[in-house]
Parts: structure tokens; sequence; C-alpha cells
């Protein structure tokens, strides 16, 4: 854009080109390359929010739960504890079998409402994948963590489309203080109460 304004201006300071003309057409393209950069800048926020956020939730994607945790994870010398969430919906592809799968995306939907309303405004709320979700608590200690985890059990269960909730977590530096086995200890813990329900369903 600049070079087009400069070699304009010197056209016409240089020949019979009108002086004033020049000078309105270097203006509006000085006006247009402006809006072009606005634009450009905004599509590329949107198609950052996109990048980072679920489609159909609105929380944060897999890859960004992943990035974010290894943020946390190594720019925490000081190894300040927080807690790692996993959850996943009983029974979810009986529901969506027996309902649609519209449906049941509108439930997974309003379940991330829920779980949102549950949780602080700087915890990291991820959709992990299908009907499962995935929390980052920062700060967050063995005892509260229990109790999060319980209301968010209620809660979701309160909602009257499951009657229960898998969940498991793990907590750092306690548990584990490396990435991927602080996930997959709290996956682990997450299956192994799904299966102790499926055993025992009075539990």
């Amino acid at each position: 854009t600049m070079i087009s304004i400069v070699s304009v201006f010197l056209l016409g300071i240089t020949t019979q080109f009108n002086l004033v003309i020049s000078l309105y057409i270097s203006f509006y393209l000085l006006l247009s390359g402006i809006i072009v950069h606005v634009l450009a800048f905004k599509d590329f926020q949107v198609f950052s929010a996109y990048a980072i956020k679920d489609g159909l939730t609105g929380l944060y994607t897999h890859q960004y739960f992943f990035d974010h945790l290894n943020i946390v994870m190594t720019s925490n010398p000081e190894r300040k504890p927080f807690s790692l969430i996993m959850m996943d919906l009983d029974e979810f592809k009986k529901l969506n079998d027996e309902l649609g799968h519209l449906e049941g995306d509108r439930i997974l939907k309003e379940v991330a409402t829920v779980i949102k309303q549950n949780v602080r405004d700087s915890d990291i709320v991820a959709r992990y994948g299908g009907d499962e979700f995935a929390l980052i608590l920062p700060g967050v200690g063995h005892d509260l963590n229990n109790t999060i985890i319980e209301r968010l059990r209620t809660s979701i269960i309160g909602m009257g489309y499951c009657t229960d909730v898998s969940i498991g977590s793990a907590l750092y530096p306690d548990d584990e203080t490396d990435m991927y086995q602080l996930v997959n200890l709290a996956d682990q813990r997450m299956y192994d109460e799904k299966r102790l329900s499926k055993l025992n369903p009075e539990v």
C-alpha cells in the first residue's frame, strides 16, 4: 500500500498529473490499506477463537487443554498445586440412541454450561472428546477437589439426563509431576469408578 501511495504522489509532482487528485488517490489508498489490515486482524481473531474452542459446547478443545496444561506445569518452578479432573457421562451413548444426536448435542451444551457454572472463571474446562470433559483447577488441593467433584456430580445428575457421572482426579504435585502421567492417572481413576458403578449399580 505504501509503495502505491508513494508512486502516485511522485507521479503527481513530477508530471502534469493533478497534484490534488494524486493526494486524494493516496488518501484513499491509505484508507483502504488500513481497512484491509483491520479486517484481516479481525478474521485472525475469529479463527484463533475457533481454533481453541469446541464448536458445539464452546468449551476449550482437547488440544488447548494439553497446551495449557503444559504451560501450567513448565512455568511452575515452585510446584504450586492444582487439580486435574476427568469426567464422563454414564450411558450417554444409550441416551443418544434413544433421543437422537441432535438432542444429544443439546444436552452436551447444557452439561457444558452447568460445569462452567460450578467452577471459577479462572479454571480451564475442556471438551476432551465425545461426552468426556477435562478440567484444570489451579490452587485446588485434596479437600476442595473432593467438594468440587461432588458438586459437579450432583449438579449434572440433577439435570435429569444421566443417572450417574464417572469422575476421576489427580493432584499435582502430590500424585504425579509428569503431564501425561497426571492425565493418565485421572483418566484411569475415572474408568475405575465407571467399572465399579457397573458392577455395583446401587453404589
